[in-house]
C-alpha cells in the first residue's frame, strides 16, 4: 500500500508540474493570440486606411482634371437665341463678388468699344454675366501656346498691341470721368476668331476724380508682376500706372517670356541698348501724324470722324454714346 500510496503522490506530483507547465503554455499561446490578433487588427485597419486615402486620392485627381478642363474651357458656355455666349458666374455670397457684378454691368451699360468684351446680359438673381463667345481664349494662352495652339504672327503680335492702346486711350479719357482698367494683363486681354482684341474683366476698375487723373486707392488690387511699383509703394492710381502695365504685355508679345522672366533676362539684354542711346530718340513723330484721329473715332461706313457716334444700346435700338462724343469734340478742339 505505502508503495502504491508513493507512485500515486509521485503521479500527483507530475500532474501538478505538468499541470503548471501546461498553464504556462496556455497563458503563452494566450498572449501570442492577443499579439497576432492586434496585429491583425492593425494591418486591417492599415489596409481600411490605405482603402480610403486611395479613394480621396482619387477624388482629388477627379476635382483636378475637372478643374483643369474648367479652366481650359475657360469660362461655361451657353445658348442665347442661337448664338454660343460666355457665362461668368460670381460669388453671390461675397461683398468682392457682388462689387465686381455691380461694376461690370455699370462700365459696359454705359461705354462701347471695338476693342471691349460685349456684355449681352446679366441676372442678378443669380449673379451671373453673359459676354460674347470669343473662341480664341485670351491672349496668355496664346502667348504660353496653351492646348498646342501655334505662336501668333507677328503681324498679329503687332495689331493686338494697337488695339490694346487704341482701348486703353479710350477709356483713360473719357468723360466725364476717365476709367483705369486696375487689373490689365494678358488674360483678361480676349481674342475673338479673327484675333481681335477684346479688353475684358472690368470688375476692379476705377473712375477717375474730377479735373484730375490720379484715384487713391490704399488696397492694391491685380495680378503683381504687371503691377506698377509707384503705384504700390504711393497707393495712387493713375493711368500712367497702367502704362506700366501695357508695357510689360508688349515686351511679352516680343519675346514671348513669362512676366516674372522679364526681369532677369529681357532687362539685361535692354540696358546696353538703353544706355547706348542716350537721351536721344528718333522715334519723333511728324506732325502730320499726330493730327491723325484715333481708329474709333472714323465711321465705318463714310470713313471720316464721326460727329455723333452710337451704339446697339440692346441688339436692335441705337442709343447715343456720349462719352465717345465728348472725347471726339475735346480732339477736335485740339487739332
Amino acid at each position: 500500500m505505502m508503495n502504491q500510496r508513493d507512485e500515486v503522490m509521485i503521479e500527483f506530483e507530475a500532474a501538478l508540474d505538468q499541470k503548471s507547465s501546461l498553464e504556462k503554455q496556455i497563458a503563452e499561446s494566450d498572449r501570442r493570440l492577443r499579439s497576432s490578433t492586434k496585429r491583425y487588427s492593425a494591418v486591417e485597419l492599415l489596409q481600411n486606411y490605405k482603402k480610403e486615402r486611395e479613394e480621396l486620392q482619387m477624388e482629388r485627381d477627379n476635382a483636378l482634371k475637372e478643374a483643369e478642363e474648367l479652366r481650359k474651357s475657360r469660362a461655361p458656355q451657353g445658348i442665347l437665341r442661337h448664338t454660343t455666349v460666355a457665362i461668368k458666374l460670381l460669388h453671390s455670397n461675397s461683398l468682392q463678388g457682388q462689387s465686381e457684378f455691380q461694376q461690370e454691368v455699370e462700365v459696359f451699360s454705359k461705354m462701347r468699344h471695338p476693342n471691349m468684351v460685349t456684355l449681352i446680359g446679366a441676372c442678378p438673381e443669380a449673379w451671373t454675366l453673359v459676354y460674347e463667345y470669343l473662341p480664341n481664349g485670351s491672349l496668355e494662352d496664346r502667348l504660353s501656346c496653351r492646348e498646342n495652339s501655334p505662336p501668333l504672327s507677328w503681324q498679329t503680335r503687332i495689331r493686338i498691341a494697337t488695339e490694346l492702346c487704341s482701348v486703353l486711350i479710350f477709356l483713360h479719357s473719357s468723360k466725364p470721368h476717365g476709367i483705369v482698367h486696375g487689373d490689365l494683363k494678358p488674360a483678361n486681354v480676349l481674342l475673338d476668331s479673327n484675333f481681335v482684341t477684346k479688353l475684358s474683366d472690368f470688375g476692379i476698375c476705377r473712375l477717375l476724380s474730377n479735373n484730375t487723373t490720379v484715384c487713391c486707392r490704399t488696397d492694391p488690387k491685380g495680378t503683381f508682376a504687371y503691377m506698377d511699383p509707384e503705384f504700390l509703394s504711393t497707393g495712387e492710381l493713375t493711368p500712367k500706372a497702367e502704362v506700366y502695365s501695357f508695357g510689360v504685355i508688349l515686351l511679352r508679345l516680343l519675346t514671348r517670356r513669362s512676366a516674372f522672366d522679364l526681369s532677369t533676362d529681357v532687362w539685361r539684354m535692354l540696358e546696353p541698348m538703353r544706355a547706348s542711346c542716350g537721351g536721344s530718340s528718333s522715334f519723333q513723330l511728324g506732325s502730320e501724324e499726330h493730327c491723325q484721329p484715333p481708329s474709333y473715332f472714323i465711321c465705318p461706313i463714310f470713313q471720316e470722324v464721326m460727329r455723333d457716334p452710337h451704339v446697339a444700346g440692346d441688339g436692335f435700338s441705337l442709343v447715343p454714346n456720349l462719352a465717345l462724343r465728348s472725347t471726339i469734340q475735346e480732339w477736335l478742339q485740339q487739332h
